[in-house]
């Protein structure tokens, strides 16, 4: 093997296992990321479950408006300029 494609392979090779490390370095910081996040999601859910626990079952979070409980019948008139609706139970 020539001595100039010996020192291409040995460059190339250089190139690599610094890529290689570089590549390491940046999953390793990822996965610290990864960890932080995960740590102030459970966080997060834990007091969110507090604040619903504190506020048991009257929590206003959880109530429906008064108006989602409505149905309405809506009746065009012949005139079809007249409409009426009555609330339903």
């Amino acid at each position: 093997m020539s001595e100039d494609r010996l020192n291409d392979i040995e460059t190339a090779l250089a190139h690599q296992d610094k890529t290689i490390a570089d590549l390491s370095d940046v999953i390793n910081d990822q996965w610290k990321e990864i960890e932080l996040l995960k740590r102030k999601l459970s966080e997060t859910n834990d007091k969110i479950q507090d604040i619903e626990n504190l506020g048991g079952d009257n929590n206003q979070a959880n109530v429906k408006p008064p108006h989602w409980g409505f149905k309405l019948e809506f009746l065009f008139l012949k005139d079809k300029k007249t409409i009426k609706y009555k609330i339903l139970p």
